[in-house]
């Protein structure tokens, strides 16, 4: 183990049952790592998203804005927050933060914080509707795939007797 102690911040600590949120169980693999020493900052959307008070799974809980309020608005929380807390590396674990987070790469970076992110072109290879394309360069099998693009589909695809 290195006697550096990294700061994490680590996006989706909601713990809701019907949703779970990826960045709880990351959180928890930081924490109870025996051979990464650091600190976890939770950072969630919701005041009521359990893992931000879950202190077993991180040292420091803070919101961030909903996406929608801006690039600009997410960048200035995440300053504020890196001003207390130090932050060495953010993971956003929520699919949907990733585009947005890998266009704001270079501010974040500016900040001191690294990331360890797939570039825009690289996310776009991983979309689910480019599994095939994908499993075919990897040389991995792959079931077939069919996009769901209405509710309508489930009423036709069940069995009619």
């Amino acid at each position: 183990m290195t006697d550096q102690t990294l700061t994490v911040a680590v996006t989706g600590m909601n713990a809701k049952p019907e949703n779970p949120g990826p960045g709880l169980a990351v959180a928890q693999c930081l924490m109870e790592s025996k051979d990464f020493n650091c600190r976890v900052v939770g950072l969630s959307y919701d005041a009521l998203d359990p893992g931000l008070y879950l202190k077993d799974y991180s040292d420091a809980g803070y919101l961030l804005p909903y996406p929608s309020a801006g690039n600009h608005v997410f960048l200035d929380r995440l300053a504020e927050i890196h001003a207390i807390e130090k932050i060495d590396v953010l993971l956003p674990c929520l699919d949907a933060e990733l585009p947005g987070i890998i266009r704001l790469n270079p501010q974040v970076e500016e900040m001191g914080i690294r990331t360890f992110l797939p570039d825009a072109t690289q996310l776009r290879l991983r979309n689910k509707d480019k599994l095939p394309e994908l499993a075919k360069y990897a040389k991995l099998a792959c079931p077939d795939i069919k996009a769901i693009t209405s509710a309508q589909f489930f009423d036709d695809c069940q069995d009619k007797d």
